[in-house]
């Protein structure tokens, strides 16, 4: 082949390379957002109603999927509207995350930086050597250390000794709420200034956090949280301008941020893990977060089911806002996600992670009257029961209904053996 051939091969080869995925970005200001159709993506245009009804049935307020950056679907329900906020509780977190990473970017700070070297000496209840060994990537990663039993209290005396900080990964509030001190400390600006300076007025994100308790809330309209997945989609960047000054950190946000909870990155989960954690509990579940999802999504997830999904091998982004859909008591309930995907996978004609059937989350366990039962489907052999605290309830053989009506209410975790040896673990609410 002529060397001029060749040439015309590779340059048509890096323009095709060039098109594909290629991500629109709305204006910074004003209601225009350039749109597609489900119809023009190829999407299985049936299933949408189904979905609607769905997501109306749930207490779903806004629901908007994007891709390649425009709006394909944009639902507004139960008498929310564009033009309503709506917080994102701990989904909140992930947007911290890219503050933070911003600020690294410049300069301000490191996350090997001691965080007392930004908040002060004195911010834990703990001798200095300890306190100093506390880094940002500690608070950033969930695995401080701290006593957790404390909730979201961040007054010195709160925040005590129970783990060498990075050896135990732990979804505590506290300590991540400590970062918007952190932040003030490294760039001198409050973290609504700084968020506003360096990201929101580039971008078009509006929105703030906003003091509740011991806790830093944000709050926005729907389609600020999905400018928001947009920015992460394409890695800091808007409309070819890096937003975050800091590749290194964005691309290592959304990757296994250390080996105790894998799923877990920067203050963002994690799915297409061999296994997961979740808060208010130390065990490691075997299997993926979110199964019927992507395995390369990750995910802003906050209380009663406030969501930011992003999936970059499908250029696509779709939020959730709205009241609890499925409460299983936990600040980051994962039970929804799986049913909420078991809809929109057969839309969208991708498979899930695991490629196989899609998984029902109330197909092996469920609380009724009482009781703990396990599907007749299930070929038990053993079941071991444990309260939050890993205090275990009881070890049962062959017995598919388990009397819980003395027990107290809250999370449980129900361990199964098959008689072929496979070993199931899930979560129960006992009401």
């Amino acid at each position: 082949m002529h060397l001029k051939s060749k040439l015309t091969i590779c340059c048509l080869l890096i323009l095709a390379y060039q098109g594909f995925g290629q991500l629109y970005f709305p204006p910074l200001a004003g209601n225009t957002w350039n749109t597609t159709t489900p119809a023009e993506q190829g999407w299985d245009v049936s299933k949408l109603e189904d979905l609607k009804t769905y997501l109306t049935s749930v207490d779903t307020k806004a629901f908007i999927i994007l891709k390649d950056g425009k709006i394909a679907v944009e639902y507004y329900l139960n008498g929310h509207s564009q033009d309503m906020p709506w917080y994102w509780a701990s989904a909140g977190k992930s947007l911290t995350s890219m503050i933070i990473a911003t600020a690294e970017g410049e300069g301000k700070l490191k996350l090997s930086d001691p965080s007392s070297k930004h908040i002060g000496a004195g911010w834990t209840s703990m001798e200095t050597a300890k306190e100093n060994a506390i880094t940002v990537r500690h608070h950033v990663t969930m695995t401080t250390g701290l006593d957790d039993t404390n909730g979201d209290c961040t007054d010195p005396e709160c925040l005590k000794y129970k783990a060498i900080p990075g050896t135990r990964w732990s979804y505590h509030n506290a300590p991540y709420t400590l970062c918007d001190k952190i932040i003030e400390g490294a760039t001198g600006q409050t973290i609504n200034t700084y968020f506003k300076d360096k990201i929101g007025s580039k971008t078009g994100i509006n929105g703030q956090f906003i003091k509740s308790g011991y806790n830093n809330v944000f709050v926005s309209k729907a389609r600020d949280m999905a400018r928001f997945g947009l920015l992460a989609l394409a890695n800091g960047n808007w409309n070819g301008q890096d937003i975050i000054k800091n590749p290194s950190y964005v691309e290592a946000m959304s990757k296994s941020s250390q080996t105790i909870n894998p799923a877990y990155g920067y203050l963002w989960w994690l799915n297409g893990k061999g296994t997961y954690m979740l808060p208010g509990s130390q065990f490691v579940f075997a299997g993926l977060l979110i199964p019927n999802a992507p395995s390369d999504m990750f995910s802003a997830l906050g209380k009663n089911d406030q969501k930011v999904y992003v999936i970059p091998s499908q250029n696509m982004v779709i939020i959730r806002l709205g009241e609890v859909a499925t409460d299983d008591g936990n600040p980051v309930p994962v039970k929804f996600d799986n049913a909420l995907w078991a809809k929109l996978a057969p839309i969208f004609n991708f498979p899930s992670s695991t490629s196989s059937e899609l998984i029902q989350p109330t197909d092996v366990v469920h609380h009724s009257q009482g009781n703990i039962v396990i599907s007749e489907q299930i070929d038990l052999k053993r079941v071991s029961i444990f309260n939050i605290s890993g205090e275990k309830m009881g070890t049962w053989r062959d017995q598919h209904v388990i009397d819980a009506s003395n027990w107290s209410k809250g999370l449980y975790f129900v361990r199964i053996i098959t008689t072929t040896g496979e070993k199931l673990t899930r979560k129960i609410i006992v009401i």
